[in-house]
C-alpha cells in the first residue's frame, strides 16, 4: 500500500471519527435540554413561602436560591453542548472536505499506476513478440 493510499485511509477514519464525536455532541445537547426543562419544572414546583417562623422562610428561599441556581446551570450547560456541537460539525465539515480531495488525489494516483502498468505490460509483450521472431 502507497503512502497516498495510507493517507486516504487515516483521512476516512478520522472523518468517520469527527462524525460520530458530532452525534455525541448532539446527544449531549438532548440530555442537557431534558435536564434543564427538568430543572425549570423543579423550580416552578416550588411552593411559596409558607406563613411559618423566619425559620421556614430562611429555608425555603434558600431551597429556591439553590433551585435557581441549578435551573441557570442546566441552562449554561445547553449553551455549552450547543456550542459543542457545533464544533464537531464544523471539525466533521472540514475533515470531509479533506477526505475528499485526497480521494480525488488517490483516483488520479490509481489512473497514472494503472497507465504506467498498461505501458510495461505492453512494453513486456512486445519484447515477447520481438524474441519469438528471433527464435524462430
Amino acid at each position: 500500500m502507497s503512502g497516498i493510499e495510507t493517507a486516504a485511509r487515516v483521512a476516512a477514519l478520522r472523518e468517520k471519527a469527527a462524525r460520530i464525536r458530532f452525534a455525541a455532541a448532539g446527544a449531549q445537547v438532548h440530555a442537557a435540554h431534558s435536564e434543564a426543562q427538568r430543572q425549570q419544572g423543579r423550580l416552578q414546583a416550588l411552593e411559596g413561602p409558607g406563613s411559618g417562623a423566619a425559620d421556614e422562610l430562611a429555608n425555603w428561599h434558600s431551597s429556591a436560591a439553590m433551585r435557581a441556581a441549578s435551573a441557570r446551570a442546566a441552562d449554561a450547560d445547553v449553551v455549552e453542548a450547543n456550542q459543542a456541537k457545533e464544533a464537531a460539525l464544523a471539525e466533521w465539515q472540514d475533515l470531509s472536505r479533506r477526505r475528499e480531495a485526497l480521494d480525488e488525489v488517490l483516483q488520479r494516483w490509481r489512473k497514472v499506476q494503472r497507465a504506467k502498468a498498461d505501458a510495461s505490460a505492453q512494453r513486456l509483450m512486445d519484447d515477447l513478440a520481438k524474441r519469438r521472431k528471433e527464435w524462430s
